[in-house]
């Protein structure tokens, strides 16, 4: 099995929660509360805590493992506003939740991982405030379809799945061959540079 994916910051709309909350109509808040369901290893939500150094965050995960790296680049960045948490999103401690609820809740691409969707965000929806925001991410065929594409040309030149070792120098040969433009562009930011457990 590959490593947990790499540690390359995700600065995204959804990256500046203040402007999120604009979209809202509600008074804004000095403080707010942000809660990360299915933080990862914290290359969305540690972004997001530099950006809203007055917020407090609450970042879960299921993976013990995801959560350790997620701890160790909130250290290093010396991000001290985020509290990183093991938990299920279909089972939530309603601890969790501070007085008035979450301001600005994230769940991206987690919701459609879980057995049961809905009872997902039932829970997360538990746990918002009554003007809050939730930020889901959710994959489609269509937003997909420039990944989907490189895969496909992936497995026409190896369709050996499990071979790696001929995998890799391939695929890095045809993410290089992709230039920028609308007809040809690399899907989704990937360069031949991306870690090796990114790319396979």
């Amino acid at each position: 099995m590959f490593p947990y994916p790499g540690m390359t910051d995700q600065y995204r709309a959804d990256s500046f929660p203040q402007l999120l909350l604009s979209y809202v109509r509600r008074e804004p808040r000095e403080e707010l509360y942000i809660f990360d369901a299915g933080c990862g290893t914290g290359t969305a939500v540690v972004p997001v805590a530099e950006n809203c150094p007055s917020a407090q965050i609450v970042a879960l995960d299921i993976s013990v493992a995801a959560l350790e790296q997620a701890r160790r680049l909130a250290e290093e960045r010396g991000v001290a506003n985020v509290r990183f948490v093991e938990g299920d999103i279909n089972r939530l401690d309603r601890t969790l939740r501070p007085d008035g609820g979450f301001d600005l809740i994230y769940a991206s691409g987690v919701v459609r991982h879980l057995a049961d969707p809905v009872k997902g965000l039932k829970q997360l929806a538990g746990l918002m405030a009554d003007d809050g925001l939730m930020v889901l991410f959710l994959y489609s065929a269509w937003g997909r379809q420039p990944a989907l594409r490189v895969a496909q040309a992936m497995n026409i030149m190896e369709p050996d799945k499990s071979d790696y070792a001929k995998r890799l120098p391939l695929v890095r040969s045809l993410l290089e061959s992709l230039v920028e433009s609308p007809v040809n562009e690399a899907p989704m930011g990937y360069r031949a540079d991306l870690p090796d457990n990114e790319v396979v």
